[in-house]
């Protein structure tokens, strides 16, 4: 689409500045809303963060370091075909019965995708890869629990899934007790709450035990209806990489007659004398809108540094050792097995998922800095790597709001957080949407007008994850 705006539509409802995941899906749910959308971003390509790279655009991104390459070639011999590379710096898996399914089926931007699952998770404890159980019975009946652990985790489990967690008396009585209360009051071993709480309820630390039961219960019910719904591991994740979704959601975008601008440099948010977004300046011309939905690297004076992210993209020729030659799969290691204040993951991907050619497999490594030497922060999940082809090892600053920005009409998303799953990226979404409209967010509303679209032109082409 041409960088050019008539100047009769040149006052928008919205600006979203960057196409990543979450201003792709934002962007496409206020379009629906009937509201005039413009979306811009200083790259060539969609994707901000969440883009995936084939191997030449890898491994010029670290090569060059932002230089002009030229026509240099940067993707080394023996790597196979670059094209067949397709790696996204932060992979999200998907819960399969999670909030993003629902939305990709309520807004039919599944039709453009395709998914495979996740073949298994790990909990790596005392130097081992332990297999995450895959369903209720296989937990019980799992070697790594005792006699004794096996009897209190399966009353704990019946207690979670007895719990209404819609019902406002259950939730309730759920936010008097803390995870540990819980925990203390059936008897959950240090192993179990680590596979409860970090495998199964995916919590990055440990601060959980301290907060209301009820979203521990959310959580690993969630899991369970995950795995329950294909069978085997609760994780799906997009052919070809994450970056082919906020892609989809863009098409849905330009269908509600959203407007796309590309490789636009230093677009500037305007405000008016109320201290409220009056628009966006590019290029010394000035586009009105009502409010401005950001991705936190185009406003860097309305956003603050919470801490850093390490990121780690190594490529392989063999699978993960006592994986079974696993062809994906996420391996967690937990805080306190390593003595620090964050979980470090690990995501695997091989051909199978379309990340890189047959033979080889893509893993990459995430967690929150807190020393100096990053590097060696994550040398623990090198290890379990094992021999390594080419690693690339950045961190990234992670940014998130300042307080009350909203009141100016200006909506920030937070930076991914260097969880290896999807929904700390829906919560942002869930609370951006209420920013905007006032109102949460209604799948089913969604639905329908795009259903009451579709028979207006006579269309019927749903296609169902």
């Amino acid at each position: 689409m041409e960088n050019r705006l008539d100047a009769r539509v040149d006052k928008f409802d919205y600006v979203v500045l960057g196409t990543g995941l979450v201003e792709c899906i934002l962007a496409s749910l206020v379009s629906i809303d009937q509201k005039k959308v413009l979306q811009i971003d200083r790259e060539k390509f969609y994707g901000g963060e969440s883009a995936s790279l084939n191997g030449e655009q890898l491994f010029a991104k670290f090569m060059a370091r932002g230089a002009d390459s030229g026509d240099k070639k940067y993707f080394p011999a023996g790597l196979d075909d670059y094209r067949k590379y397709s790696v996204t710096l932060t992979p999200k898996f998907m819960m399969s019965n999670g909030q993003i399914v629902d939305i990709l089926v309520h807004t039919k931007t599944n039709r453009y995708l395709a998914f495979k699952q996740i073949a298994k998770c790990y909990l790596y404890r005392g130097d081992k890869l332990i297999k995450v159980p895959s369903s209720e019975t296989e937990a019980l009946t799992s070697s790594i629990l005792g006699i004794m652990e096996k009897r209190y985790l399966r009353k704990f489990l019946s207690y979670v899934n007895a719990q209404d967690i819609k019902s406002p008396s259950s939730i309730a009585e759920m936010h008097k007790k803390t995870a540990k209360d819980i925990f203390d009051k059936f008897g959950l071993s240090e192993k179990c709450q680590e596979l409860v709480g970090h495998a199964m309820a995916l919590y990055h630390d440990d601060s959980y035990l301290n907060k209301p039961v009820y979203e521990l219960v959310v959580r690993i019910q969630l899991y369970f209806k995950s795995m329950l719904r294909y069978g085997g591991s609760p994780f799906i994740y997009p052919m070809y990489g994450l970056g082919d979704v906020p892609q989809a959601f863009s098409r849905l975008c330009a269908l509600q007659n959203g407007t796309f601008m590309l490789d636009v440099k230093n677009p500037e948010v305007v405000f008016g004398p109320e201290g409220t977004v009056r628009g966006v300046r590019i290029d010394g011309e000035l586009i009105e809108c009502h409010g401005v939905i950001s991705d936190p690297s185009y406003v860097p004076a309305f956003v603050r540094k919470t801490g850093d992210v390490i990121r780690a993209v190594c490529i392989l020729n063999h699978s993960i050792s006592k994986t079974d030659d696993a062809a994906s799969l996420q391996i967690i290691i937990p805080q306190k097995q390593l003595g620090r204040r964050n979980d470090i993951y690990i995501a695997v991907l091989s051909s199978e998922h379309g990340a890189c050619p047959e033979g080889f497999y893509v893993a990459v490594i995430s967690t929150l800095k807190e020393t100096d030497n990053p590097e060696c922060e994550i040398q623990p999940a090198l290890k379990i790597l094992g021999s390594i082809l080419h690693k690339f090892v950045w961190t990234t600053p992670l940014m998130e709001p300042l307080s009350d920005v909203e009141k100016k009409h200006l909506f920030v998303s937070r930076s991914y957080d260097p969880s290896s799953h999807i929904e700390s990226v829906i919560e942002d979404i869930n609370r951006i949407y209420m920013c905007v409209t006032g109102r949460a967010l209604s799948l089913e509303e969604k639905e329908a007008v795009l259903e009451r679209q579709s028979e207006e032109v006579g269309v019927d082409d749903e296609i169902y994850l």
